[in-house]
C-alpha cells in the first residue's frame, strides 16, 4: 500500500519560520518593508537557503534572482511539481502576502521528510524576484521573465526612483545566478496565497481557488497645451486652456 501522509503540518515549526520572515524589514505596526533586492530582502534570502539546506534541499539562483530548493522524487526525469510565489513586499505591506506561499512550501518539504515520504516527482521550492513590482515598476517580473514575457536586457535595465538598475541591485546584494538555473518546466504550479479582500469570509470558506488576477499596466501621460493663470487668462472655454483641461479629464477618469 502506498504511503500516507499525515493531515496536519507542524505547526511550532511553521510558525518559526512566519516570526522570523517577520522579523525582517518590520514596520511600526506589525507588517513589513522589504522591498526586492534590498538589504532586507538580501536578509531573508540568506534566511532561506539556510532552511532550504536544513530541509535536504539543493538551492540554486537563476540570473534573475529567483531562488530555487529541489526536492528531487523517484524519478528525477518527471516534470517537476512546483511550489512558491516571493518573499518581497510592498513598501509597506503584510506579513503574509507571498510569504505564505514560499513559506508553506517549505513546511510541505519538512513535513515529507518527516514522513520519509519520497514523491515521484521532483519538488521544486521557489522564491520569486520583484513579484510586487514596487521597487522595479513592473510586477511578476522574476516570473515574467523565466517565461520570456520580458527579455533579460528589458529586466537588467529597469530603474528603481534612486536610478539604479535591477542589474546594480542584484550585484550588491550577490544574487546573481546563472542563466541554466531558470525553471523551465512543470507538471503542477501550486501558490498558496492570503485572500486580499472579504468574499471567503463572507462565504464562511476557509480556501478558494483563483480564477484571475487584477491585470496593471504602468504609463506615462504627457499632456501638452498653453501654460496660463486659471484666475487671469482663461475664459472657461477649452480652446484657450488645452493643457488644463485635458488635465482635469485626466483625473476625472
Amino acid at each position: 500500500m502506498p504511503n500516507k501522509l499525515s493531515k496536519k503540518i507542524n505547526h511550532e515549526r511553521f510558525n518559526r519560520y512566519v516570526k522570523r520572515s517577520s522579523e525582517v524589514g518590520r514596520t511600526d505596526n506589525n507588517g513589513l518593508h522589504r522591498l526586492a533586492l534590498s538589504q532586507a530582502d538580501k536578509e531573508i534570502r540568506d534566511q532561506l537557503k539556510v532552511w532550504f539546506e536544513q530541509a535536504g534541499l539543493t538551492t540554486t539562483v537563476d540570473d534573475f534572482g529567483n531562488m530555487y530548493g529541489r526536492r528531487e522524487g523517484k524519478n528525477p526525469h518527471l516534470k517537476p511539481i512546483v511550489i512558491g510565489s516571493h518573499l518581497d513586499t510592498q513598501p509597506y505591506g503584510g506579513r503574509f502576502d507571498g510569504v505564505l506561499g514560499v513559506l508553506a512550501g517549505l513546511e510541505v518539504v519538512e513535513s515529507l521528510n518527516d514522513e520519509r515520504i519520497q514523491t515521484e516527482r521532483p519538488i521544486i521550492i521557489v522564491n520569486f524576484t520583484n513579484e510586487e513590482g514596487a521597487r522595479f515598476p513592473q510586477p511578476m517580473l522574476g516570473s515574467g521573465a523565466i517565461t520570456e514575457h520580458f527579455n533579460k536586457s528589458f529586466v537588467y535595465e529597469i530603474q528603481d526612483e534612486k536610478g539604479i538598475t535591477f542589474e546594480q541591485a542584484l550585484q550588491e546584494i550577490g544574487y546573481v545566478g546563472k542563466e541554466e538555473y531558470r525553471l523551465k518546466e512543470a507538471e503542477y504550479y501550486l501558490e498558496l496565497h492570503i485572500e486580499q479582500g472579504p468574499m471567503l469570509e463572507r462565504n464562511g470558506k476557509n480556501i478558494g481557488v483563483v480564477g484571475g488576477i487584477q491585470g496593471m499596466d504602468w504609463l506615462e501621460v504627457n499632456v501638452i497645451g498653453e501654460k496660463k493663470s486659471r484666475r487671469t487668462n482663461c475664459d472657461g472655454r477649452p480652446k484657450r486652456c488645452p493643457s488644463e483641461f485635458g488635465a482635469y479629464d485626466l483625473n476625472i477618469v
